[in-house]
């Protein structure tokens, strides 16, 4: 005779959480993940698989919220909250050679370094492409062997020497920046800033302010302050807007698109 009764209890014993083993949950970026077996006897009853849902997300390296965005460059945040760094911009050195009153060049900083092993020092005399003078090239060689991008700005500030246009030369007209502007020149020579003005203001035209004085740490090498202390100089010296958001008398440009909202 069929035992029901033992038929019955085998079947509310296979249902006891207590007889239920769980493995281990598994994760895995790559496959898919298990989330949870339930195993009795050797038999799984259940066996869900759970995906990770990878088509909305977004990869960046360099991503976290302990970014400390007032010493980090310009960035933005992305869909997911996340602070991303932009890119530094990489700045190219481009090098002029002088010998007896003749120019030859313009070298990238690869060229440069070759034709260093190639030419005799004693004649040259050489410049970057934004240096208003030119320095011995034996003496350059000398003393940054580096070629460090501060220690050049140093050296062009103490050494270069720089030449005095005539009224009557024909570029003497082509910059619109005031160069004589007693207080940039010697904001110029107290920081060191071997840079033009014509140089500074081709690589931050059209940014906005905040940005453009991220982009002055990598020619000056100065800190905030400092660079927007020359920015201000550069926008009382001018007769034309540089930045996006400040006109060319120092004030800032409200956002149109809300002014005429409250109109």
């Amino acid at each position: 005779m069929f035992d029901f009764a033992s038929h019955f209890k085998a079947l509310d014993r296979m249902t006891q959480p207590s007889d239920l083993v769980k493995s281990p949950v598994i994760l895995d970026e790559e496959t898919p993940l298990r989330y949870i077996s339930l195993e009795n006897n050797g038999v799984v009853e259940t066996n869900e698989m759970l995906y990770r849902n990878t088509r909305n997300t977004k990869k960046h390296i360099k991503s976290a919220w302990d970014v400390d965005i007032k010493a980090a460059g310009p960035g933005y945040f992305d869909e997911a909250g996340n602070y991303i760094l932009s890119k530094p911009k990489k700045i190219h050195t481009t090098w002029i050679l002088k010998r007896n009153g003749s120019l030859e060049g313009p070298f990238s900083d690869k060229e440069f370094k070759l034709l260093l092993n190639t030419v005799s020092y004693a004649n040259y005399w050489v410049k970057r492409d934004f240096d208003k003078g030119f320095v011995p090239l034996d003496k350059l060689v000398e003393e940054v062997p580096s070629f460090n991008f501060k220690e050049l700005n140093k050296f062009f500030a103490k050494n270069q020497v720089v030449e005095e246009y005539k009224k009557d030369d024909e570029f003497f007209e082509t910059s619109v920046v005031n160069e004589k502007s007693t207080r940039l020149t010697n904001f110029l020579k107290n920081h060191e800033i071997s840079a033009s003005v014509d140089f500074v203001i081709k690589n931050i035209k059209n940014m906005r302010k905040a940005d453009a004085i991220e982009t002055l740490k990598d020619i000056t090498g100065l800190d905030r302050c400092v660079n927007a202390a020359l920015i201000d100089l550069i926008i009382e010296s001018t007769d034309y807007q540089i930045l996006c958001d400040v006109d060319k008398d120092g004030f800032y440009i409200g956002d149109e698109k809300k002014a005429s909202r409250r109109k």
